[in-house]
């Protein structure tokens, strides 16, 4: 998560993930390291090093927190590691960051996501005959 510098006369953003700090006057260093976390996770994905993507993008949703794209990546990283419970809450903590800040809903890529998510989470039909 982003805190400030109290040491600073002037207001700094530091943003860590792990060994990688950025120390941030304003918006535009923000922005890049949004899309370092974005591109380390990706990075990540492509290795099949699920937890460590995921640490990547919680820390992208502590310094942006209305990112969707962020929000998605999360929770098919979750999905991956058989958490989908986890990957709900985190549909749901953004679903309400977006309603409570802005009234509107999260995307239907999100909307979707999380709809197959509850879906995956229900018990198969039983097999063979119905008893009915």
């Amino acid at each position: 998560m982003a805190r400030m510098d109290p040491s600073r006369p002037w207001p700094v953003e530091i943003y860590s993930l792990g060994c990688f700090r950025v120390f941030c006057k304003g918006r535009p260093l923000r922005g890049k390291f949004v899309r370092c976390v974005r591109h380390l996770g990706r990075h990540w994905e492509q290795a099949g090093r699920w937890d460590k993507a995921i640490t990547c993008y919680q820390k992208g949703l502590e310094a942006d927190e209305f990112s969707e794209d962020f929000c998605y990546c999360l929770m098919i990283c979750y999905q991956r590691k058989d958490r989908v419970a986890e990957a709900l809450a985190a549909y749901e903590r953004l679903q309400e960051v977006v309603h409570t800040r802005y009234g509107i809903e999260p995307s239907g890529r999100l909307k979707m996501l999380a709809r197959h998510l509850r879906r995956s989470r229900l018990p198969a039909p039983p097999r063979g005959r119905s008893p009915v």
